[in-house]
């Protein structure tokens, strides 16, 4: 059910932000999602819209899709569990976690010259 709202803000989001004329359907289609989703939280979303910014980020490997920063641990699992609204600590838009996508990070490969630094601190053991 939450989850759906987060959706529905995105699908808001890319007709908001779709290039080209207004027409009735799609101001009319905007209007059935804006119904959908609770004043309080499209109240935060507006604020974002009127300074130019998108109101929902997708999270892609651990990251936001907006501001590129590196998401908290604890806010991914909060949005793979039961508590889907989110906001990104550094940008401060709703971030959306699509189905298909892992909550972890790709592992991040050491700098070589630190691994040569390990191996040699442990060569004498």
């Amino acid at each position: 059910m939450v989850k759906h709202i987060v959706e529905t803000m995105l699908a808001l989001q890319d007709l908001e932000f779709q290039p080209g004329k207004a027409s009735p359907e799609r101001d009319e289609e905007i209007l059935a999602l804006r119904s959908r989703i609770p004043q309080r939280l499209l109240i935060f979303y507006d604020c974002l819209v009127v300074s130019g910014k998108k109101g929902v980020a997708i999270v892609c490997n651990g990251v936001c899709g907006e501001c590129h920063q590196a998401v908290a641990a604890r806010v991914l699992s909060a949005l793979e569990c039961r508590h889907p609204i989110q906001i990104c600590i550094h940008c401060r838009r709703y971030l959306y976690l699509p189905r298909d996508e892992s909550i972890h990070a790709p592992p991040v490969a050491p700098h070589p010259r630190l691994a040569n630094r390990q191996k040699g601190l442990f060569a004498h053991v």
